[in-house]
């Protein structure tokens, strides 16, 4: 499992309802799967890292009913955090909150909430907003820069350059 962080299991991102539903039961499996054997090594002790978190990833596309179902059933595993996994990989913006709304009232209150690969200073408020604590991205901060920060808090759209190379 290695020396890092946090660990997740793994995930798909199908596009048909059906499809998609067969792969959050099959996260759900793979999920407890990955509790047990975290638990067993730290309990041998031969985790690599025995301070290292888990955390349930939320599917669903873009389906609500299949991510609040998915969300119920990883909430119930007791984990360290959860994450919303899945998105802004090409949905409209309003769809990804929609569902990050949706979700949200499912997520324990007491864990950490973590919106996976989204984290445009415009999305970071959005999500903030409805409830999420943690993010990432794949663009480095010194290539987003200068945001204008006034725009940002003051619900504008924020500029948003590349930087010269």
């Amino acid at each position: 499992m290695g020396g890092l962080g946090f660990i997740a299991e793994l995930e798909e991102n199908p596009a048909q309802h059906d499809y998609s539903k067969a792969s959050c039961d099959r996260t759900v499996r793979w999920l407890a799967r990955c509790k047990t054997e975290m638990a067993r090594l730290k309990h041998e002790g031969r985790a690599v890292n025995p301070d290292q978190l888990l955390f349930g990833i939320n599917q669903g596309c873009t389906f609500a009913d299949l991510r609040v179902e998915h969300m119920k059933q990883i909430a119930e595993m007791d984990l360290d955090g959860y994450a919303i996994g899945g998105l802004a990989v090409g949905e409209p913006t309003d769809v990804m909150y929609e569902m990050i709304s949706q979700v949200e009232p499912h997520m324990p209150k007491d864990k950490i909430r973590y919106l996976m690969g989204v984290g445009t200073p415009g999305n970071i408020i959005e999500a903030v907003s409805r409830g999420v604590d943690l993010f990432d991205w794949l663009r480095r901060v010194p290539d987003l820069l200068p945001v204008r920060l006034q725009d940002l808090l003051h619900g504008g759209q924020s500029e948003v350059r590349e930087r010269q190379q």
